[in-house]
């Protein structure tokens, strides 16, 4: 047989695949044994591997060789492996590893614990900036023929490298073990990992014969300890298991900004690192708080989930959650949806368990917020399990059940001592979205108000059971949608009828069966008398177009997002021009020195980016008569030897088209973010206050035909304006002039 041998092209990979293949031609003289040398991703990349991420870096190449049958087995450094490997590839059983620690190697005869230290590991700099305080880390990558002469070119005191490839190498170096107590090594450091096609079973068996007992159980704790973690190389993780008569010992590290530790001993590998992988979450980990954010409208959170929502570091957020409850989050909290809708997941479960276990370690407080209650078919207690399992803290806040608030809103009573002394929540799927095997003859022959949830595409199916049972046919049946939103539709009729009937609602939907349905009131209201407004916005701050509006109930839906740009100018310019109050915080997030623009004169487009100017300390020196772009520039004398620079987001905007006879320069400072915004559908007048909301706004209603024809448009502006002509909308009203209270002098005028 003849075996090509895959490896890097470095001095030590080489050497170690050269010891690997010396053993398996003397043990197997009638074989041919060729090394195929392969460069790979991390021999041409030499940045730091925290910034690269190092997973797979060193490997890729080599094992795609492997699985298209190019070469038949690779020899690697076994802390450069992935914990998950290739579909088809294994690793051989552990060969007597080398010493796995690290080692400090000297530059100079006495170390000066005050002095420049180089290594690419993060989880080695952590620990020796621990070990010495007043000492000073720098990156460097490279072979290690390449780290020592970078050591002696820029005069370092030290370079920390395993111990295993000095060894290998036979360097004649000056070096300092560093003890385990001091620097605990990379998980699976020393040992040399040899993989293969799962299919190639015979070369598999003859490499195994050099299995060493020892070693092969010290990595499968290691490795096991990485899998657990998750980790990459943008975190600090280390590990060393050590085997005696059958009893492993393993200490295992990790970290954020801080490094934490823990050990346990036990016989199985496996069990071995989840405990002690537990045991570190449980000290670095933050609480995550499982939370009820009840259905649809805001009035119907708890004051306990309003107040962790507000201290939240972290939300991760469902689709049906009132996305008003996002305006009380912390300037930088980080919000992550991860809703899910039917055949359409952002994250599956499994994914949302790891999100929330990853962001507890990076996080104090995190809240995981779903629709209506999270232990009512919420999946909320499998992700208690989950939690449970990985050593995080968690707390129940529980929320009110669209099973329970739905009916309520509409008067529809779930019990009633003439009619119900009782109800039953049913679900029409199971965990697989399967439909569930329900028990239709004890429901038919129940008095009590029946409601499914989760069961609009089967609701003629359910109807037709029910009847087929024993339930009279006349028995009352609603259909409820969006309950508790702006956007709800109900549809009643009888378990007869609902079946020849087109079902008019859409998702998500709870179905009621009983006597009970009969009472509901179709025109109650759900929120108050007031006249109600949808206003899309950018970010998650309170508007102040809404605060204004406090005589009205104000729905706001962020459509996007502002993120600030890092920016440098090269010079000072003459004009700076700001049209938008976030082009000026972008300005002042990021300068050096403002008495540097003493001599320049700043334009604003209106009054209020003029009154934010000054709340910088900055007072205006020109404001158009008309607030608009056009106005600006008309009005503005700028003389073609000025130099202008024009603040504003990364996308092209109006002024980029209007600005030609001048030394104009833009400079990009915020980038404005398009957010995932919830399907709906819109009933009540919109206000725009930018054309850009316009498209993602309506872009993502269900009902844009119905609102183009019959919904009301409130515009600041005119290009506002012109952006919703584009979109057919017929019934536009635009405010006289581009300002927030212009805007609400004519929804006043108008709704009154």
């Amino acid at each position: 047989m003849h075996i090509k041998v895959g490896t890097r092209g470095s001095k030590l990979a080489l050497i170690q695949t050269h010891s690997v293949v010396d053993v398996l031609e003397k043990a197997y003289p009638f074989h041919q044994f060729e090394i195929v040398v392969i460069h790979t991703q991390g021999d041409s990349n030499l940045k730091p591997l925290s910034q690269i991420g190092g997973n797979g870096l060193f490997i890729n190449e080599i094992e795609q060789q492997l699985l298209d049958g190019t070469i038949q087995m690779a020899v690697h450094s076994m802390k450069d492996l992935p914990c998950q490997l290739k579909h088809g590839l294994v690793l051989s059983k552990t060969w007597k590893r080398a010493d796995n620690h690290d080692v400090l190697i000297l530059n100079h005869e006495n170390f000066n614990e005050k002095g420049v230290v180089a290594t690419g590991s993060i989880r080695r700099k952590k620990q020796i900036q621990q070990l010495y305080k007043d000492i000073e880390v720098v990156d460097i990558r490279g072979n290690v023929d390449t780290r020592l002469k970078k050591m002696k070119e820029q005069d370092l005191e030290g370079l920390i490298l395993a111990k295993a490839g000095i060894e290998r190498l036979n360097l004649d170096v000056n070096y300092k073990e560093l003890p385990y107590q001091q620097m605990i090594p990379s998980c699976c450091q020393g040992a040399l990992a040899i993989e293969l096609r799962e299919d190639n079973i015979e070369l598999l068996e003859m490499v195994n014969v050099f299995c060493d007992e020892t070693s092969d159980l010290e990595i499968q704790t290691e490795r096991a300890f990485l899998k657990e973690m998750n980790s990459s190389c943008q975190n600090p993780i280390g590990g060393y298991a050590k085997v005696e008569k059958g009893q492993i010992t393993f200490h295992g590290l990790f970290g954020l900004d801080h490094l934490y530790t823990a050990c346990c001993t036990g016989k199985d590998p496996e069990q071995v690192a989840r405990q002690v992988a537990k045991d570190i979450r449980k000290q670095m980990s933050g609480m995550v708080y499982i939370t009820g954010a009840g259905p649809g409208n805001i009035g119907n959170v708890t004051l306990k989930a309003l107040e962790v929502v507000k201290k939240a570091d972290c939300i991760l957020y469902d689709r049906l959650i009132p996305q008003k409850l996002l305006q009380y989050t912390k300037e930088d909290c980080e919000c992550i949806y991860v809703g899910k809708a039917s055949h359409n997941h952002t994250l599956k479960q499994d994914q949302i368990n790891e999100l929330m276990v990853q962001k507890a370690l990076q996080y104090k407080i995190v809240v995981r917020l779903k629709g209506g209650d999270p232990f009512v078919f919420g999946r909320g207690y499998e992700e208690v399990q989950y939690l449970r399992s990985k050593g995080i803290p968690y707390e129940i806040i529980s929320g009110l059940s669209s099973s329970i608030a739905g009916p309520g809103s509409l008067q529809i009573p779930l019990t009633h001592r003439n009619v119900s002394n009782g109800f039953h929540v049913i679900t029409a799927h199971n965990s697989k979205g399967e439909y569930m095997d329900i028990d239709f003859e004890s429901l038919s022959k129940s008095k009590e108000t029946l409601v499914f949830l989760m069961g609009l595409k089967k609701v003629k199916e359910i109807a037709k059971n029910l009847i087929q049972h024993g339930m009279d046919e006349n028995m009352p049946i609603g259909i409820l949608s969006n309950v508790c939103m702006e956007s709800n539709q109900n549809q009643f009729s009888t378990l007869k009828d609902i079946q020849n009937e087109s079902i008019s609602v859409s998702s998500p939907a709870i179905i009621i069966v009983g006597k009970c349905v009969s009472y509901h009131q179709e025109n109650s209201k759900l929120y108050s008398g007031k006249t109600e407004l949808v206003l899309p916005k950018i970010g998650k701050q309170k508007s102040r177009l809404a605060a204004l509006l406090d005589s009205y109930i104000v729905h706001e839906i962020m459509v996007s997002q502002i993120e600030m740009i890092p920016y440098k100018i090269k010079e000072i310019p003459d004009i700076i021009l700001f049209t938008s109050q976030y082009g000026i915080d972008g300005f002042f997030k990021y300068i050096e020195d403002i008495r540097k623009y003493s001599h320049t004169k700043f334009a604003v487009v209106g009054k209020k980016s003029a009154q934010h100017l000054k709340s910088y300390g900055i007072q205006a020196d020109f404001i158009p008569s008309i607030y608009n772009a056009d106005t600006l520039l008309n009005e503005l004398i700028i003389n073609s030897d000025q130099t202008v620079y024009y603040f504003s987001s990364d996308k092209k905007d109006e002024i980029d088209q209007l600005i030609d006879k001048c030394n104009y320069h833009k400079v990009s400072v915020y980038r404005n973010d398009p957010c995932l915004i919830p399907s709906m559908n819109v009933k009540y007048p919109v206000i725009f206050t930018c054309a850009n909301n316009v498209s993602l706004f309506l872009n993502s209603i269900l009902n844009l035909e119905e609102f183009k024809e019959k919904g009301v448009a409130y515009s600041i502006g005119k290009k506002t304006t012109e952006r919703l002509k584009e979109f057919g909308v017929k019934h536009i009203y635009e405010a006289k002039q581009a300002s927030y209270e212009s805007l609400k002098e004519l929804i006043c005028h108008h709704e009154n």
